[in-house]
């Protein structure tokens, strides 16, 4: 884009624990990360809540933008993020990076795209996760598989420590801590 090397810093992918391979089980609860658009979020839970399969759901609202629900005896909630569950089937996500950090650990991974607007897919060239709606979950589901492995170095630099303290602490030295 015109922009001179030098100008140019590659920080890497600070947030991202590295290469780490996510706890899959086919019998597992499918793991489902609510997006910040709260008209996402109610599409999502409504497609999972009208199935008549016995598929369980693990729930996890955004961070930043929590989403009230009602559990039952198929959908319940977790604080824990997917790194830290155990034995997924899957994950069922609309935004942001649960989808990239589910395909870069190996699990099976399906993209809700809402009714009525446009979920910005953030992949990079060459990942995809299955896109699915209200109307087609149930037929994914039920065809869930392990995507081939994934390069983790091939999508995401390591991260520059030095680049990230001087983008976060540039008059504070030495207070960052990796």
């Amino acid at each position: 884009w015109g922009v001179p090397e030098d100008r140019l810093a590659i920080g890497g992918a600070l947030r991202q624990a590295g290469p780490r391979p996510l706890a899959h089980d086919s019998s597992g609860p499918v793991f489902v990360a609510l997006s910040s658009n709260r008209g996402f979020s109610e599409q999502m839970l409504a497609a999972i809540e009208s199935l008549d399969r016995p598929w369980r759901f693990l729930v996890k609202e955004h961070p930043m933008y929590p989403h009230p629900f009602a559990e039952t005896e198929k959908v319940g909630r977790t604080k824990k993020p997917l790194q830290d569950q155990d034995g997924l089937a899957g994950v069922l996500y609309s935004t942001g990076t649960v989808g990239l950090e589910a395909l870069l650990g190996g699990l099976p991974t399906l993209r809700f795209r809402p009714e009525g607007a446009v979920a910005m897919d953030i992949l990079p060239p060459g990942l995809e996760a299955r896109p699915v709606d209200a109307g087609t979950l149930a037929e994914a589901l039920k065809a869930l598989e392990k995507p081939a492995p994934l390069s983790w170095d091939a999508v995401l630099a390591p991260p520059d420590f030095e680049v990230w303290k001087q983008a976060l602490c540039p008059s504070d030295e030495g207070s960052f801590r990796a």
